[in-house]
């Protein structure tokens, strides 16, 4: 085949194009070049507080020095030092030195060889037959400050001399900067309200965070305002349209350790509420009078509903006068049971006690209705001093004292509490063998890890 001749148009339009690839080749080899031949430094991390931390893990793959700096066992202001890494050979070896940094911070010794920061304090080599270092001396006294162990890549620096933290203090305040001391925070529906939680550590700046019933708040509803050297600041802004009450739990983190204050918010004065399907509805109400009202509404059941009284009632009154005679039609009776009998003896409406006349808190009680209809009572507790968080002087917190064999308890507070806490209830020398939830109709549940205030428990002791 004939070739075809160019043009000179043709023949300038490929010069241009020539041109312009060996342009753009020039260029890339110009920066690719420049790439490949620059060094990329390894990494450094920053300096680790082994005075907060205690001990840090780091890899060691990725990096060629440690700074860290930590309070020397005779010493009473930090003192800065370096790791510095040889990186693994072929038999897997790392060589590591321990120098002083002295930027801004102690240098440990006072002059000599041992002042300077090419000093090595410690030097040798770790791998899989020696993954621990002796105990570093960084200071001239008896007294180790420092450990270094590999563990498969990473490598571990130890404060020797570590002390956790004191735990973080609280105090609260309400818009009006007046100091708050009751944990319970009052608020009304769709009242937005703002609370500040000041919080002080001798030891580090707090971290702050906030959960409502175990759920992280959001940043506008709580936030850290203010922070400084050892305080921290964090503002509760919070509103909501769903009555009842809720959980509020703020968490101030100073290094490894951490420190949970609980508060209660108290919609129309509600600081504790069971809305459960297979229970009775109950809240416990705080007067401005400090009573405490304990509502019940059973549903409109025939079935057996179980209930317990989360306190010590006020007054003297019985049964009778709590029920009220509009309800006693309704309901045909309340059951309960002797401490130690056995349960194979508790049979519905045989032999059941069932003639008591007043209501105790630490007891389970059944309560059945002759007719379908909803039944509602209330009993008051009565606080003499300020209210207490839960604790054995509180009025609101008691725990059954048990007996051997069967046990048709509850708990009394506003807030559940781990099994646990009923060991120290137990007869000497004898042990808890079973918990079993009540729920309605006498259905139950074995596996209990928290008993909640309200509801009822059998407990066997054997």
């Amino acid at each position: 085949m004939k070739r075809k001749k160019l043009t000179t148009n043709q023949i300038k339009q490929r010069l241009v194009i020539s041109s312009l690839v060996l342009a753009l080749v020039i260029i890339g080899s110009y920066f690719i070049g420049g790439i490949i031949g620059k060094a990329i430094e390894t990494p450094t991390p920053e300096a680790i507080n082994l005075d907060l931390l205690g001990e840090e893990t780091v890899n060691y793959v990725t990096i060629g020095s440690i700074n860290f700096s930590l309070t020397l066992s005779n010493g009473s202001v930090p003192s800065a030092f370096t790791v510095k890494l040889t990186p693994p050979d072929e038999e897997e070896m790392i060589k590591y030195k321990v120098v002083q940094t002295c930027e801004g911070l102690d240098c440990g010794f006072d002059g000599g060889m041992a002042g300077s920061p090419d000093y090595p304090y410690s030097f040798g080599l770790l791998d899989s037959s020696h993954i621990s270092t002796d105990k570093i001396y960084l200071d001239n006294d008896d007294d180790a400050d420092l450990k270094i162990t590999l563990e498969e890549g990473y490598l571990k620096l130890t404060n020797l001399n570590y002390q956790s933290p004191e735990p973080a203090d609280f105090e609260l305040y309400d818009s009006n900067m007046n100091k708050q001391i009751s944990e319970f925070l009052f608020f009304a529906l769709d009242d937005e309200k703002e609370y500040f939680f000041n919080v002080t550590s001798e030891f580090a700046t707090p971290v702050l965070s906030a959960t409502m019933d175990g759920l992280p708040l959001s940043p506008e509803e709580f936030s850290t305002t203010v922070s400084g050297e050892g305080f921290a600041t964090g503002k509760l802004k919070w509103s909501t349209d769903q009555s009842g009450s809720h959980i509020l739990d703020v968490t101030a983190t100073v290094g490894a350790e951490t420190t949970t204050e609980r508060y209660f918010i108290a919609l129309g004065g509600i600081i504790y509420a069971l809305d459960e399907e297979n229970f009775p509805f109950m809240t416990i109400k705080k007067n401005d009078d400090n009573e405490f009202v304990v509502r019940y509404l059973f549903k409109a059941t025939t079935e057996y509903q179980s209930f317990s009284l989360p306190c010590r009632l006020a007054g003297d009154e019985g049964v009778a006068d709590i029920i009220g005679k509009t309800n006693e039609e309704f309901i045909e009776k309340i059951l309960t049971h002797d401490p130690g009998q056995g349960v194979e003896q508790w049979t519905p409406m045989e032999g059941v006690p069932d003639d008591f006349d007043s209501l105790e808190p630490n007891k389970g009680y059944i309560l059945k209705l002759n007719e379908a209809q909803p039944v509602e009572f209330s009993a008051v507790c009565q606080e003499d001093d300020e209210f207490l968080p839960p604790s054995a002087d509180s009025i609101l917190y008691s725990l059954p004292n048990l007996d051997v064999g069967w046990n048709l308890v509850g708990i009394g507070g506003y807030e559940s509490v781990p099994v646990s806490d009923l060991e120290p209830k137990v007869p000497p020398f004898k042990s808890i063998g079973s918990i079993t939830l009540v729920k309605q109709d006498l259905d139950h549940e074995v596996d209990v890890q928290e008993m909640e205030p309200g509801k009822v428990y059998w407990v066997y002791v054997e």
